[in-house]
């Protein structure tokens, strides 16, 4: 079995990789912002267990995200 690079991954190794890896951070941070929001505002059991998970793969996403240069190498 042959796996590929996903949309993403590639346009993180392009040439405008900053600006792809800024982007997905600020809508990562959007969604975790909104999810903070929505557990304030208070939240079923379940609705709480699955905002756990969110949580956690929010966390993870930016992980994913961290070996990628901010910048460009010159």
């Amino acid at each position: 079995m042959i796996f590929g690079m996903t949309e993403l991954e590639e346009r993180l190794r392009a040439e405008d990789a900053a600006t792809v890896k800024v982007e997905a951070l600020r809508q990562l941070a959007g969604m975790r912002d909104r999810l903070e929001a929505a557990r304030g505002d208070g939240l079923s059991p379940d609705d709480f267990a699955r905002s756990e998970r969110l949580v956690i793969a929010l966390a993870a996403a930016r992980a994913i995200l961290a070996p990628f240069p901010e910048t460009k190498e010159i």
